[in-house]
Order: structure tokens, then sequence, then C-alpha cells
């Protein structure tokens, strides 16, 4: 019988997360103008949502009507751009 030790412990470079990330985050998007923000945004819907946008552009097109509508209804919609940007780098 063979027994395989298991390390419990975490070290921090194997995280998941930089627990310093959302403060890496605001510093990155206060440092970039707002075309490389724009830019940066129509990056990260064009990549996760291409495929979704070929099969169906009319669903697309109210989703992203939907979200311009209020704030709430942005972030809502946009939680790929905010796991995105806490990246880390």
């Amino acid at each position: 019988m063979y027994r395989v030790q298991v390390n419990t412990r975490i070290e921090s470079s194997r995280l998941s997360h930089d627990i310093h990330a959302p403060q890496k985050a605001i510093y990155r998007i206060r440092s970039q103008s707002n075309e490389q923000r724009t830019q940066f945004i129509i990056e990260t819907f064009s990549h996760f949502f291409q495929a979704g946008i070929r099969e169906n552009p009319t669903a697309f097109r109210g989703r992203f009507r939907k979200m311009a509508a209020t704030p709430f209804n942005f972030y809502r919609g946009s939680a790929v751009l905010f796991y995105q940007v806490l990246k880390v780098d």
C-alpha cells in the first residue's frame, strides 16, 4: 500500500488570485486614456462574446442595449470585463 502525502499548505505564489489585484486594477484603469480603456472593453467583449454574437447577433444586440440602459445593467452583464480587469499581471 502506498501513501501519498498531500501538502495542505498553499504557497502565496500558487494562489489563484493576488490580494492586491483590486489596487493594481484601479491604478491600471486610472493610467489609461479614454481611448485605451474603450479599446480594452471592446477587445474583451469581442474575445469572450464573439462566438455568441456570430451565432445569434439579434440576442447580443438586445443584451448590449440592455447593458447600455443603466450602470447596474452594464455591470451585471459585463462580469467577464470585471474579471479581466482583476487578472494578475
